[in-house]
């Protein structure tokens, strides 16, 4: 029997030589994701990180109308928010809450955080599952009958799917909300260039640490193919393409030895690590339209980010 880790490693390594050797070159797409969520969590407090202080403010402030369109005996799924700041704004609040359902790839970062969930909330059954956005979600087990199933997408989750990979996203995270379903989703939204560069290139380095970790994670993977040290960091507001991108550069000329493929890369060469999309506040309701009909729209203050409130529309 072939494990299905060995699949997945083999596939990526397939992904990782393709990406190396065309012109524009790239790496796998979400490796960030990761990282054990130390890292993460970090970022997400920085002073120039508004995403989780935006997100925060608008659930505090508006907390009561939100949960105003939640029934009673309700089952929460929440795709990470990394340390739950915002999570827990909601399990304080929800009627009659049955369980919570996190859903992280990082199997270390989700059961720490599950133990710490049990404790604070020993009325709810909290149920973690190992996933990603990108793979087809299978609703897990409760044992009492709920009436209504909420989807929680924060931080701007979706900013790093493709298109065809939001679209999936949509039409099946509609199948697992079923009737009545709730989709819960942030977005962060186009705004001043500095702003977005900032957030990803931070002063205390953090997101550089980030950026860089995904050599440490191919090198665990496939060995000592990357020396990190030959790398920078390096962040760009794609205008046309409405999203920042991130990128290692190479800082001299060297050769990468991948299971017998050599690659050379030039001082000053660009690899793509990971992007994140920024949208307008109707870009939500036409991404979502054909399977859910939007019920409120919150915003910060400052415009940066925004919180959408969907139901089902069709299954």
């Amino acid at each position: 029997m072939i494990s299905t880790k060995k699949i997945e490693a083999e596939d990526l390594l397939t992904q990782l030589i393709h990406g190396l050797k065309v012109v524009h070159k790239y790496f796998p797409h979400n490796l960030i994701d990761r990282d054990d969520g130390k890292i993460t969590e970090k970022i997400s407090f920085l002073d120039e990180y508004y995403i989780t202080r935006a997100e925060v403010k608008i659930l505090t402030e508006h907390i009561n109308e939100i949960t105003s369109f939640f029934s009673e005996n309700s089952v929460l799924v929440e795709f990470s928010s990394g340390d739950y700041t915002r999570t827990r704004i909601l399990l304080d609040h929800i009627p009659d809450l049955i369980a919570f359902i996190p859903v992280d790839l990082s199997e270390v970062r989700l059961m720490e955080s599950a133990v710490n969930l049990k404790q604070e909330y020993p009325n709810i059954k909290i149920n973690p599952v190992i996933g990603s956005l990108t793979e087809k979600f299978e609703m897990p087990e409760t044992e009492n009958q709920f009436e209504q199933k909420i989807i929680y997408l924060p931080s701007s989750k979706i900013s790093s799917l493709t298109a065809s990979e939001l679209k999936n996203f949509v039409k099946n995270i509609a199948k697992t909300c079923g009737e009545n379903g709730i989709l819960l989703i942030g977005a962060d939204l186009k705004k001043n260039k500095e702003i977005i560069e900032s957030a990803y290139n931070d002063n205390k380095g953090l997101t550089e640490e980030l950026n860089k970790n995904i050599l440490n994670y191919l090198n665990e993977e496939f060995g000592q193919i990357f020396d990190a040290e030959k790398f920078g960091h390096f962040v760009f507001y794609n205008e046309k393409m409405s999203r920042a991108e991130m990128y290692l550069i190479s800082k001299t000329n060297q050769l990468l030895h991948i299971f017998g493929n050599k690659i050379f890369l030039e001082k000053n060469e660009k690899i793509l690590t990971q992007w994140f999309y920024k949208y307008n506040l109707s870009d939500i309701e036409d991404i979502t339209y054909p399977y859910f009909e939007m019920n409120c729209v919150w915003t910060d203050p400052d415009n940066l980010y925004s919180l959408h409130l969907l139901k089902v529309k069709e299954i």
